[in-house]
C-alpha cells in the first residue's frame, strides 16, 4: 500500500471515527432532551389532574366539571388521561369519542412505562393514586371515592418520527463528508507528497558518474525542505570525497611512479654491463635510497587510506609533554645535521595528554621536518608546549617564508604543495602534514595553521588529561 493511500486511509478513518461519535452524541442528547419533554407533558398532565381532587373528612372527592381542567394539545404530542376510582363514573375525557378509552394498567407507580394500544401506536403511560386516610366509612355521595388512580399517556411516535429523521440526516450528512473527504483528502496527501515524489524521481537519474545533481528543494519552509536540504549536503560531501579520492589516487599513483621509475633507471644503468664494486655501491646505495622513499611513501598512503575509526588508536597512555619532548628530540634526531636548531619550550609544570606515543612521535615529526625543509638554513625550530584551559598546545615555529594565507586551509589536505614550494625544488610528497592531521584526530584534537612573525606556525591542540 503506498503512502498516499495509509495516509488518506488513517485521516478517513479518523474522521469517520469523529463523525460517528459526534452523531452519536447528538442523537443521544436529541433522544434524552425528547424523553424529558415527555416526562414534562406527563407530569404537568398528572398535575393539572391530582389538583383538581380533593381530599377532605368523607373520601376523596373528583368534580372535574366543576373544574377547569387546562390540559393543552399538541399534535406532536397527543395527551390522553383517565381516572379510575372505586365506584365507576364518566369516561376517558380525552379521548376522543370514537376512540377506545385507555385500559386500565394494573401498575399503581409513580415512573413511566411504555404501552401499545390496538392500532398499534406507542403510548409513554404513568399513574400515581391518591388514598384515603381518615377513618373507614362508606362514601355516601358518588363524588367521593376511597382511592382515585390518575393515568396520563402520551404519544411517543411523533418524538420516535423525529428521531429517526434526525439519525437519517445524521448518517447522510456523515456519508456526504466522508465522500468529500475521500476526494479532498486524495487530492491534498497528493499535493503535499508531490516534493517527496519529484525528489524520488531525481534520487533515481542520480548516477554515480554524475555527482553534481541535486534534488528539488521545496518552496514551503517545512520537514521536507529540511529533508531535502540535508540530503543535497550529503550529496555535496560525498562528491567533494570522490573528488578527493579521485585527486588522491592520480596524485598516489604520480608519487608512486617518481621513485619507481628512478629505482629501475639505477637498476637498469647497474645491469647493463658489467661494473666494478664502487659503480655497484653507488647504484645499490642509490636504489636503497630511493627504495627508503617509495617506503616512506606507501606507509603514509595506507595509513591515510584508513578510515578514520580505523585510525582511532584505543591504546592510548597519559604523556607528560613537559618531559617527554625534550626526551624524545635527544633520542630521535640525535643523528640529525640540524639536531642543534630544535629548541624545546615547556613549563615548569606538568602537561599531560593522552595518546599513543609513537603514533604521536610521528605527528610531530613530520611538523619538525617539514619546518626543516621550509625554514632558513639552521635557524631554530621552536617547539612550544603550553596549558590553556583544558586544553593543551604544541605549537612549532620555524624562521621561513611563512605559509600563505590562501593556502594555510589546504597545506593538510593530502599531496597539496604550495606554488612556492614545487618552484624553489623542496623536495616532499605533501603527506606529511596530512598524516598529522589525521593522527591529531584520532586522538580528540585539532591542528591548524596560523599566522606568524618571521615564519610559519603549526599549531597542534590536544585535550588535557588529568594534572
Amino acid at each position: 500500500m503506498t503512502l498516499t493511500r495509509r495516509l488518506t486511509l488513517f485521516f478517513l478513518v479518523a474522521l469517520a471515527g469523529v463523525l460517528a461519535a459526534f452523531s452519536a452524541a447528538l442523537y443521544l442528547l436529541a433522544h434524552e432532551h425528547l424523553r424529558q419533554v415527555l416526562d414534562d407533558k406527563l407530569a404537568a398532565t398528572l398535575n393539572v389532574l391530582v389538583a383538581a381532587a380533593e381530599v377532605n373528612p368523607e373520601g376523596v372527592e373528583w368534580e372535574p366539571d366543576q373544574r377547569l381542567l387546562q390540559i393543552p394539545h399538541d399534535p406532536a404530542a397527543p395527551v390522553r388521561w383517565l381516572v379510575r376510582g372505586d365506584r365507576p363514573f364518566g369516561r376517558d375525557r380525552s379521548a376522543d369519542p370514537n376512540e377506545e378509552p385507555l385500559p386500565e394498567f394494573p401498575r399503581d407507580e409513580n415512573r413511566p412505562f411504555h404501552h401499545r394500544d390496538a392500532a398499534g401506536r406507542r403510548w409513554l403511560i404513568r399513574q400515581v393514586t391518591i388514598q384515603y386516610d381518615g377513618p373507614a366509612r362508606t362514601p355516601t355521595e358518588p363524588r367521593h371515592h376511597t382511592k382515585l388512580t390518575f393515568t396520563a399517556a402520551v404519544g411517543v411516535g411523533p418524538t420516535e418520527r423525529l428521531l429517526a429523521r434526525l439519525a437519517f440526516t445524521l448518517a447522510a450528512v456523515s456519508l456526504a463528508v466522508l465522500l468529500l473527504a475521500v476526494l479532498g483528502s486524495r487530492w491534498l496527501v497528493q499535493r503535499a507528497l508531490r516534493p517527496v515524489r519529484d525528489m524520488a524521481d531525481a534520487t533515481a537519474l542520480l548516477k554515480a558518474t554524475d555527482l553534481a545533481e541535486r534534488l528539488p528543494v521545496p518552496i514551503p519552509p517545512d520537514e521536507l525542505r529540511q529533508l531535502a536540504t540535508a540530503f543535497n549536503d550529503l550529496l555535496a560531501r560525498v562528491q567533494l570525497a570522490f573528488e578527493r579520492q579521485a585527486s588522491f589516487t592520480g596524485e598516489a599513483s604520480h608519487q608512486l611512479r617518481t621513485p619507481l621509475t628512478a629505482l629501475l633507471g639505477q637498476l637498469d644503468v647497474a645491469l647493463r654491463r658489467d661494473r666494478n664494486p664502487d659503480d655497484y655501491r653507488r647504484a645499490l646505495t642509490a636504489a636503497h635510497s630511493e627504495a627508503q622513499r617509495l617506503h616512506r611513501l606507501v606507509e603514509s598512503l595506507l595509513f591515510l587510506a584508513r578510515a578514520d575509526g580505523d585510525a582511532t588508536m584505543p591504546d592510548t597512555q597519559p604523556v607528560d609533554l613537559t618531559t617527554w619532548l625534550p626526551k624524545h628530540f635527544a633520542e630521535k634526531w640525535h643523528d640529525h645535521p640540524r639536531e642543534l636548531s630544535i629548541r624545546v619550550v615547556a613549563p615548569d609544570h606538568p602537561t599531560v595528554v593522552a595518546v599513543h606515543p609513537p603514533l604521536f612521535a610521528q605527528a610531530v615529526d613530520n611538523v619538525v621536518d617539514n619546518s626543516f625543509k621550509h625554514g632558513m638554513n639552521f635557524t631554530l625550530v621552536t617547539v612550544t608546549v603550553a596549558r590553556r584551559g583544558e586544553s593543551v598546545v604544541i605549537t612549532v615555529d620555524d624562521m621561513g617564508p611563512g605559509i600563505p594565507e590562501a593556502d594555510r586551509g589546504r597545506v593538510f589536505e593530502p599531496f597539496y604543495r604550495s606554488p612556492d614550494a614545487r618552484r624553489g625544488g623542496i623536495e616532499g610528497t605533501g603527506l606529511g602534514l596530512s598524516v598529522t592531521a589525521r593522527i591529531v584526530r584520532a586522538f580528540g584534537g585539532k591542528v591548524s595553521a596560523l599566522p606568524h612573525q618571521g615564519g610559519a606556525r603549526i599549531a597542534i591542540v590536544l585535550p588535557a588529561a588529568g594534572g
